[in-house]
This record gives C-alpha cells, structure tokens and sequence, in this order.
C-alpha cells in the first residue's frame, strides 16, 4: 500500500480554514460550503483536505458534495492548492449511552 503522506508530501500538519484563513490569505470560490482543513507540501504548495462524518450512508450525493467543497479554495497564500482531497467515515450508533 502507498504511503500517501509521502506520495502527496504533505507535513504532518492540516490547519482548520476558521482558525487560519486570515493569517495565510485563504480566497474561496462563491459559495458557502467549503473545505475544512489545508496544509502546506513539504515539496512547496498546499493541499486542501474536507473530512466528513456520518451516522447514516455515504451515498452519491454525499460524495459529489465533498468534490465540490474541496475544490473550494481558490488560493492559500496567493498560490493556487496543489491537492484537493476528501474523506468520509461512517460512524456506527452508540450500543447504550454513556452515564
């Protein structure tokens, strides 16, 4: 299996968009939704990365969504991300709650 922190070179630092848009110059395509987080390469550039959690199914509509918002930013630092990526996980019901 291919070590994708290497493949892609990505430091072992992701930076969430609400926290760092200002201090790194983040610009957006229109719209409202976007990615979530971004990171620089350890070989120059940056990526974007979108993460998404689900208790229901990863459906279709799902995964079209997360295409679009990782295509969201339009440049980090005046540069425009190198990689776009997205992942979702399915998260299964709690058997009881915690007390």
């Amino acid at each position: 299996m291919p070590d994708l922190r290497r493949e892609a070179a990505i430091r072992p630092v992701l930076h969430h968009v609400a926290r760092y848009a200002s201090a790194y110059n983040l610009t957006f395509a229109p719209g409202r939704s976007r990615a979530d987080f971004f990171g620089e390469r350890t070989v120059g550039g940056y990526v974007v990365a979108k993460a998404k959690g689900r208790s229901g199914p990863l459906t279709k509509e799902l995964r079209e969504a997360m295409e679009e918002q990782k295509r969201t930013f339009k440049t980090i630092k005046g540069e425009v991300p190198k990689i776009a990526y997205a992942s979702a996980v399915h998260f299964s019901s709690p058997i009881a709650p915690c007390v």
